[in-house]
């Protein structure tokens, strides 16, 4: 009887192959849930990074002054900006009333220039935009064109101010002009 005592049964055998297979079944799934967990962490740690915006320099102290500094001349660096640009305009303009389109004014964009270019009038004593333009091609012209601002009799000192553009139509830099707008009647 000694003997049968120490021989398993088939029922005892599968027994412990069972406990065998779930502990191994339970410690492959926490090693799953453990990974699982390791890559959501790191997924929302690169979210939450990406979503953090960058930090602005609104206020320049002596402790930022050099960062900004070169963070500027990256910018001016990335950006191209033409080293000249030929006006072709006429200094005096002619109208014969506030709605009508003028008798002699001309500007262009000279086809030797580098960008495209538009450009605002501006009344110098009150600040005032008259007129802006199309976006004016290499050599392109506009002539005798009607203000977008009606003005009374008089005349006028404004601005032209020119606003160079790449080609998505970002400015590049201005150029100032001065003009003289008679308004007859």
């Amino acid at each position: 009887m000694n003997e049968l005592s120490k021989e398993e049964t088939p029922t005892q055998k599968s027994g412990k192959g069972g406990i065998k297979l779930i502990v191994l079944g339970v410690i492959v799934v926490i090693a799953i849930l453990i990974g699982a967990i390791i890559v959501l962490v790191t997924k929302l740690g690169n979210q939450r990074a990406s979503e953090e915006p960058k930090e602005k320099k609104s206020v320049i102290t002596a402790e930022t002054a050099n960062e900004v500094i070169e963070e500027w001349v990256q910018e001016d660096e990335d950006k191209y900006v033409p080293q000249y640009f030929t006006v072709v305009q006429n200094t005096t303009w002619t109208f014969p009333d506030g709605n009508s389109p003028s008798i002699d004014a001309t500007v262009s964009n000279d086809a030797d220039n580098e960008t495209p270019v538009y450009f605002d009038v501006v009344i110098e004593e009150t600040g005032e935009t008259i007129y802006s333009s199309p976006i004016l091609e290499l050599g392109a012209t506009v002539e005798k064109f009607r203000l977008d601002q009606e003005l009374s009799a008089g005349t006028y000192n404004a601005t032209v101010i020119y606003h160079l553009v790449d080609e998505e139509q970002n400015e590049l830099t201005t150029v100032n002009v001065g003009v003289t707008i008679t308004v007859q009647n």
